[in-house]
């Protein structure tokens, strides 16, 4: 309650104080354990994933048991995972302070943020950057730091000895050796869905006529 009529910028600070409150509760009454529905997502269904791994062959192939082994690590694994919570504003804007080679990155990054943090507050999304630069400049480091500025998992996949594209693709389970690739099991088994993921150096994938590791 107010004395006197609260001023817009008052009025927001209450409502978004209310929003935390009421997610904390929700939490509390699910047993602390399920985040809020706009910050989460349901990364697979169990009963499907059971059924899959029961109609995988007794005498498995190479494929076939690849894929039991994932399938059993991602049952093992909550099906509703986090979404990143976005982070505040100055927060990601600091980045130029430390970075000053990226401002427009920081720039596409502050206005997901932004928007992110409007009512209801959701997780962040923006279009994969590109980030093109000499060695040394750190693209890597940059990249680093977005993922602790955002609190999510750091992921890195070096495309310099790339011979293939199976990692950002997966394989298919009728090859001897075909199974989930780098990019799907690393997402799936994470205890968070929108992971950062750097592919690093694609400039150096080289490609021939049979084997393009950027062709996914």
């Amino acid at each position: 309650h107010f004395s006197s009529r609260p001023s817009s910028d008052t009025a927001v600070v209450v409502s978004y104080a209310g929003d935390l409150v009421r997610d904390w509760l929700a939490q509390r009454a699910s047993g602390g354990t399920a985040p809020v529905d706009h910050l989460a997502l349901t990364r697979y269904q169990p009963d499907m994933a059971s059924d899959r791994l029961r109609g995988l062959p007794g005498r498995a192939s190479e494929a076939a048991q690849t894929m039991r082994a994932f399938v059993n690590a991602l049952l093992k694994t909550p099906a509703v995972r986090r979404l990143a919570s976005p982070p505040l504003l100055r927060e990601v804007l600091d980045l130029k302070r430390v970075f000053p080679n990226f401002g427009e990155a920081v720039d596409t990054l502050a206005q997901a943020t932004a928007l992110a943090n409007l009512r209801p507050m959701t997780s962040p999304r923006f279009a994969p950057l590109l980030l093109v630069g000499p060695p040394g400049i750190g693209k890597t480091a940059f990249s680093r730091a977005v993922a602790r500025t955002f609190g999510v998992p750091f992921h890195m996949l070096q495309f310099g000895h790339a011979t293939a594209s199976f990692s950002l693709g997966g394989l298919d389970l009728q090859y001897a050796s075909g199974g989930p690739g780098w990019l799907a099991s690393t997402v799936a088994l994470s205890d968070c869905a929108d992971p950062l993921v750097l592919l690093d150096e694609i400039d150096k994938a080289e490609a021939d006529m049979h084997h393009d590791p950027r062709a996914a």
